[in-house]
């Protein structure tokens, strides 16, 4: 094989490589992105979930069955939030539903999560 042909192959493969570097680049965004929406909808859902439960429950006032308002301070919304939290996603309200980066820790965070009070058992 001559020499042009081997630097042409390699020019060749380095074109692809860098290619390919860029589509796994766009990849990595795209599944952050994804991450992100979909603690996004865990958390909306959470919510949701506890709004039906506060319009079934038989024994409240039908004045509060109209217009329920679900307390940030419920012992499991504590424990949900540590939960998001500890599965590495930001709670708190500059930067809620993003990805923490690994063992990263959050001020922010962390004081939202310590301003709501211990869940009762």
């Amino acid at each position: 094989m001559e020499q042009y042909d081997i630097q042409q192959l390699l020019k060749s493969a380095e074109t692809q490589l860098i290619g390919l570097g860029d589509t796994i680049a766009q990849l990595r965004v795209a599944c952050d992105e994804l991450r992100e929406e979909n603690n996004r909808l865990r958390m909306m859902n959470h919510d949701l979930h506890d709004l039906v439960d506060a319009l079934a429950k038989p024994e409240m006032p039908v004045e509060q069955k109209q217009a329920p308002v679900l307390e940030s301070g419920t012992s499991n919304g504590r424990e949900r939030l540590q939960t998001f939290y500890n599965e590495g996603v930001h709670v708190c309200h500059m930067f809620f539903g993003s990805r923490r980066e690994p063992d990263e820790e959050c001020m922010f965070c962390q004081s939202v999560i310590d301003g709501l009070p211990p869940a009762n058992r």
